[in-house]
């Protein structure tokens, strides 16, 4: 029995212990036999083969009670099995530090100490970007092997499409164990262009950011995404946003009418539905048919939906010719600046469609006449407001 199992060595012949096993002997007259000297030396080899060797010759077989002690003195880890110096997991620069990316600006490599040898679930891998990424992007540590990148947006993991980010960037990645999921991407995604319709389906997006071309429409719905989802627009061309009390609910609580440049921030509510909570015009002017941005004229001119017309007409009579191809809900205001339409009219050309629901131009003659329009559809074209 080399140690009493709390560690402490007790010296015994297999009758007597303790530091005076001989003495306890000779004095009970007993002979000091071969057999007690083996019994006595065997305890002392079996402590001293339970002993930890300074040499590592030793494997442990339990856990090992530090009482509140520490190790000092230890080398950095190198294999995945090695335990962590503290310096090692300070920071940024621990076991999942790969220095600066290498390979190309598309296909990253680097090398982690310990070493990995699969890109498994929880892994962490973290380095700063040589270059900006251009495209679908791939990692290669360790010589493991390649493995792709991901994003996570609402509709769930994509690939990259150039742009997540620049040279000097700190990249972090984050092993699913099936791809590596990007975890500080730039708030604002750029996505693919759209082209206006109907349903301008936006679940089809990849970033939260997207072009709209085209003016095919009006647009009356956007697609599904997760409740919570944004979405920022920017129009280059003029199709128009139809307004709805459930799934598309825009300012002023009315169809909008884009021009090229104008930006839509929508927020999806789920199932379909959609509100935009901020629509920016190009021109400054505000959504509102109450805000709009006023321009002063003379003499005949082509007045867009979306703004407002002072129109003096003390030089002579002044002809507004309203747009072609208006969409249902544009709207324009006119006011009589000079207080001259009582005497040059201001004569509203219908551009061989309905004012009123009349085939004729409308003729305003009435001083400080101040009004709009808004375009109702083909029955009864633009009215009166």
């Amino acid at each position: 029995m080399p140690r009493n199992g709390s560690g402490t060595y007790v010296r015994s012949d297999g009758v007597r212990t303790g530091a005076t096993v001989y003495q306890q002997e000779e004095a009970a007259s007993i002979d000091i036999l071969s057999v007690n000297l083996d019994a006595v030396d065997q305890d002392s080899a079996d402590a001293m083969t339970a002993s930890i060797a300074n040499d590592g010759q030793t494997p442990i077989l339990d856990n090992l009670p530090m009482s509140g002690f520490k190790h000092t003195g230890v080398a950095a880890a190198t294999a995945a099995t090695d335990y962590l110096r503290a310096d090692q997991g300070q920071g940024i620069s621990g076991p999942s530090w790969g220095g600066t990316f290498g390979g190309t600006a598309n296909a990253l490599t680097c090398t982690l100490a310990p070493a990995i040898t699969a890109y498994t679930a929880g892994l962490v891998i973290r380095g700063i970007a040589a270059s900006a990424n251009t495209g679908a992007t791939t990692v290669n540590s360790n010589a493991v092997g390649t493995v792709a990148v991901r994003k996570m947006l609402a509709s769930g993991l994509v690939a990259l499409t150039g742009g997540e980010w620049v040279t000097g960037d700190a990249l972090e990645f984050v092993s699913n164990g099936t791809v590596l999921i990007l975890q500080n991407k730039p708030e604002w995604q750029p996505s693919a262009a759209l082209t206006s319709a109907a349903t301008l389906d936006l679940s089809t997006t990849t970033g939260e950011y997207a072009l709209v071309n085209g003016s095919t429409g009006p647009i009356t719905a956007l697609g599904t995404l997760p409740a919570g989802t944004l979405r920022v627009l920017r129009f280059a061309s003029t199709p128009t946003l139809t307004y709805n009390a459930t799934s598309l609910i825009l300012p002023g609580s009315a169809n909008i009418v884009s021009a090229s440049g104008d930006i839509a921030l929508l927020l999806s509510e789920g199932a379909g539905n959609w509100r935009c909570v901020s629509y920016v015009r190009a021109s400054g002017a505000s959504v509102l048919p109450g805000g709009l941005s006023w321009t002063t004229t003379s003499g005949s001119f082509s007045p867009t939906s979306g703004n407002g017309y002072l129109v003096d007409t003390s030089g002579g009579t002044s002809t507004a010719t309203l747009p072609a191809s208006p969409n249902t809900g544009e709207q324009i205001m006119f006011a009589d600046m000079a207080g001259t339409f009582q005497t040059n009219a201001l004569t509203i050309g219908r551009a061989s469609l309905k004012i009123m629901g009349l085939s004729e131009d409308l003729i305003v003659n009435t001083q400080y006449a101040a009004f709009g329009l808004v375009y109702s559809g083909a029955t009864n074209g633009w009215r009166i407001f």
